[in-house]
C-alpha cells in the first residue's frame, strides 16, 4: 500500500545518514548545556491554539479522538516547549538550556512539500539581553559547522524592522516579491544596526567570537509566526531552495500559557539538509 502524500520511509542508509547527524548536532548541544526534551506529537488542540497563532492554525494537521476533542499532531516545537515549561517546569531555577530532535507536521503548502518533517533545535527559556540572543546565534552557527557547512549566512532581522512596513508590504516581504514592495531591502554588515543598541550589543559578542564572518543584517526580513517579539534570523545555504534553520525571541509566548518568561530558540530543518 501506498503511503501518504507528504510522509516518507527511510531506508537503511538513509537512516543511517539521519542517526549521524542527529549524535553531531547532539554533541553540540550537550556540550553547550542544552537537555534534551520531547513533547507529544498529539495535543489538545485549544491547549497549543492559545500561542500558535492563525499561520499554524491554519496549516495544523487536526484530527477527533473518541470523546469527540479536537487534536493536533505537533506543529512545531517551540510552542509545546513553552506549554511544558509554562505549566511542569516553571519551578526549576532559570535560565533552562533545552534542546529537542523530532518531526512536526503542516499540511502542505505546494505538491512538493512534507507533511511530516523532522527538526533539531534549542530553547533558551528565561534569559533575556545581547547575550542571550548572541547565544543562541553562536549555537545556530556551532551547529551548522558540525554538520560540515562553511559556506552559510545567517539573515539576522529584528520585529522592529517590520513596524515600517504596511501589511501588503509585509505579505510582498514574505513572497519575496520585490516588484510589488517597490524596494530591495537594506542588507549587509554592522553598519545596518547602527541605529539599534541592542542589536550592536549581540554583534560585539558575535564579533569577539569570531563569527562576523557567518552573520548578515537584513532589513526585509520577516516572519509568518506571530509569536516572535525581538531578533528574528534565518540560516541560508548555497544549493538549497529555502532556509535551513530559523529562530527567534518569543517573550510573550510563555505568558499565554500563565508563566511571563523570556526566551529565544531556533530550529534546524533536518528534512531539507538531509
Amino acid at each position: 500500500m501506498m503511503t501518504p502524500v507528504g510522509v516518507n520511509d527511510f531506508f537503511p542508509e538513509e537512516m543511517a545518514e539521519f542517526e549521524a547527524v542527529l549524535g553531531k548536532l547532539n554533541g553540540v548541544f550537550q556540550g553547550a548545556g542544552y537537555q534534551k526534551v520531547r513533547t507529544p506529537s498529539l495535543e489538545y488542540y485549544d491547549t497549543l491554539a492559545v500561542g500558535m497563532g492563525p499561520e499554524f492554525s491554519r496549516r495544523a494537521v487536526k484530527l477527533f479522538d473518541v470523546h469527540g476533542e479536537v487534536m493536533v499532531l505537533r506543529p512545531d516545537h517551540t510552542v509545546p516547549i513553552a506549554r511544558m515549561v509554562a505549566t511542569r517546569l516553571h519551578n526549576r531555577p532559570l535560565p533552562l538550556r533545552l534542546s529537542y530532535f523530532n518531526s512536526i507536521f503542516r499540511t502542505s503548502k505546494g505538491w512538493d512539500q512534507d507533511i511530516e518533517t523532522f527538526q533539531a533545535g534549542a530553547e533558551l527559556l528565561g534569559a533575556t539581553g545581547p547575550e542571550a540572543d548572541a547565544e543562541m546565534v553562536a549555537l545556530c552557527i556551532a551547529s551548522l559547522k558540525a554538520l560540515g557547512y562553511t559556506d552559510f549566512v545567517v539573515d539576522i532581522g529584528h520585529t522592529q524592522f517590520a513596524q515600517a512596513f504596511s501589511q501588503d508590504a509585509h505579505e510582498a516581504l514574505l513572497n519575496g516579491d520585490y516588484v510589488t514592495l517597490g524596494q530591495i531591502p537594506v542588507r549587509g554588515e554592522r553598519e545596518v544596526i547602527s541605529q539599534y543598541p541592542e542589536l550592536c550589543l549581540m554583534d560585539e559578542i558575535l564579533s569577539k567570537k569570531g563569527l562576523s564572518p557567518y552573520v548578515r543584517y537584513n532589513k526585509g526580513l520577516v516572519k509568518e509566526l506571530d509569536y516572535y517579539t525581538g531578533l528574528i534570523f534565518e540560516c541560508c545555504v548555497p544549493g538549497f531552495s529555502a532556509p535551513v534553520g530559523s529562530g527567534g525571541r518569543y517573550d510573550g509566548l510563555l505568558g499565554k500559557f500563565g508563566f511571563p518568561c523570556p526566551a529565544v530558540g531556533f530550529a534546524l530543518h533536518l528534512s531539507e539538509l538531509l
